[in-house]
């Protein structure tokens, strides 16, 4: 019986952590400040730096396509394809790896971390201006 409760005990303190995984799909990128797209060479460039910024190690896949992973503490990672063209930017979940994912759902701090590549990505590209 305590073997039962200590393992319902784990399993809701492990659901209180984890949320439905949200991709960043469509989301339009800022344009030049004469309205002008980003060139596709540019925006790469602004995904590659965003992921060293932020801890990520990005391998280009094809053009506007980079596979990215991240490790944190040595032992939590988790993998994303970042797809791009001079408008639009998307990332989506590919794998993790001790981030109780389940069923969609997956730790807190992941999609944190999605949003927090998001922004910095814009950032680098606004930077370019």
């Amino acid at each position: 019986m305590k073997k039962i409760l200590l393992l319902l005990m784990v399993l809701s303190l492990s659901a209180c952590r984890t949320t439905a995984i949200h991709n960043i799909e469509q989301q339009l990128l800022p344009s030049r400040l004469d309205g002008q797209a980003y060139e596709l060479r540019e925006v790469k460039a602004a995904v590659m730096k965003a992921c060293q910024l932020k801890g990520w190690v990005p391998r280009v896949q094809d053009d506007g396509s980079v596979l990215a992973s991240i490790l944190v503490r040595g032992t939590h990672e988790a993998t994303v394809k970042i797809s791009y063209d001079q408008r639009y930017l998307n990332i989506t979940y590919v794998d993790s790896q001790n981030l109780l994912y389940s069923d969609g759902k997956i730790h807190r701090n992941y999609n944190r971390r999605i949003n927090n590549l998001y922004t910095t990505i814009t950032q680098q590209l606004k930077m370019e201006s």
